[in-house]
């Protein structure tokens, strides 16, 4: 049975877990209109712990113009 969505919600967390220290969980909403958009945006981003401090803040200020856009 095919199903369509209207969304994809995507989720991460960062920190050592419960037992070692704090967590921190984000989430993020795509309209599924607008996914492929948001995949050619976000090529070549794999994992964010690789991405020196520049590039990072590179990426947020990248992200934040997307939100903006209403992407």
């Amino acid at each position: 049975m095919k199903k369509d969505f209207e969304y994809l919600i995507g989720i991460d967390e960062v920190g050592r877990g419960p037992l070692a220290g704090p967590v921190a969980v984000g989430a993020f909403l795509i309209p599924v209109s607008n996914l492929m958009k948001a995949r050619r945006l976000f090529r070549g981003v794999k994992e964010s712990k690789q991405l020196s401090v520049k590039k990072r803040e590179k990426w947020f200020t990248v992200i934040q113009n997307a939100r903006k856009e209403g992407l």
